[in-house]
């Protein structure tokens, strides 16, 4: 389910046999809590996914792409086959063997490319020289390798109990990794028709500046902004934070107050800021 979670698309089967079933509530605890959790977070990551499907279907780059593609030439890239990103700002190495019997974790061999890389869930920094790095992430069965690269920005839509619908939210999560400049465009239209083509969808370019004042900016709205929702609360997560980060918040050029809160299990600082399509939110 897991691996299933981070694939271009998440179907789960069984066979025709009464004693086997794939919905969570027809498992064990054990299970049934992590697959509650992990389907949960396929529909979460759907503002992400259906960018970069139209990145897919605009610029011809795939969804999952093996690690080679970036690093061809870096030999830890062709080592871990089972290695891939998914999308633009997450790196997936798989647990593909049974968990230890003894302290119950599964593992997975990691090749980590030069560079700053975040455990997506804890917010945890990998650190990699020049040369790349190999690893062995241990992980239970509720967490997965997941990894965000230095300055990954990712969209999320949230959750919220009996709410199945896709398409677009008046509400986001943006979860935002520290290390280097980025910029991740938002790609957002109607879902069930064919009227992108005609111009009716948006972009958004959320962009990080990484110096010694870093600046997280989401822009205006680009496109046929009647599609949007007049006001979106924007969940801002910055994770891999110390708890001592200060930050300032403009709204269209003037200093807003944004109370934050602060989870140590993530290293996560989190606020929130309400914009129309128009306004540009600014955070330094």
């Amino acid at each position: 389910v897991q691996l299933g979670v981070f694939s271009p698309i998440n179907r789960l089967h069984s066979s025709n046999d009464r004693f086997l079933h794939k919905e969570p509530w027809m498992l064990d605890d054990k299970y049934r809590d992590s697959v509650e959790h992990w389907l949960r977070l396929r529909h979460s990551l759907f503002p992400y996914i259906y960018t970069m499907n139209y990145k897919a279907h605009k610029d011809l780059i795939p969804l999952v792409r093996p690690i080679y593609y970036y690093y061809p030439k870096k030999s830890g890239a062709y080592e871990f086959k089972n290695q891939f990103f998914f999308g633009s700002e997450l790196m997936i190495a798989p647990i593909t063997k049974p968990a230890s019997s003894i302290t119950g974790l599964g593992q997975a061999d990691a090749y980590l490319p030069e560079g700053d890389w975040f455990d997506f869930f804890s917010g945890m920094r990998y650190h990699s020289k020049k040369s790349g790095r190999c690893v062995k992430l241990f992980r239970d069965i509720m967490f997965y390798p997941v990894l965000a690269k230095a300055g990954a920005v990712i969209p999320l839509k949230p959750h919220r109990t009996g709410d199945n619908t896709l398409g677009i939210s008046d509400e986001l999560d943006i979860y935002v990794f520290p290390g280097a400049d980025n910029e991740f465009k938002l790609y957002e239209d109607e879902g069930d028709y064919s009227r992108f083509e005609d111009g009716v969808y948006v972009e958004t370019k959320i962009s990080l500046g990484w110096t010694d004042k870093p600046v997280l900016c989401i822009d205006s709205a680009s496109g046929d902004t009647s599609i949007l929702p007049e006001k979106r609360v924007w969940n801002i997560k910055l994770r891999g934070f110390s708890e001592s980060t200060e930050f300032t918040v403009k709204l269209n050029g003037a200093e807003i107050k944004a109370d934050s809160v602060y989870d140590k299990d993530t290293c996560t600082v989190e606020f929130s800021v309400t914009a129309a399509p128009a306004d540009k939110i600014e955070v330094t």
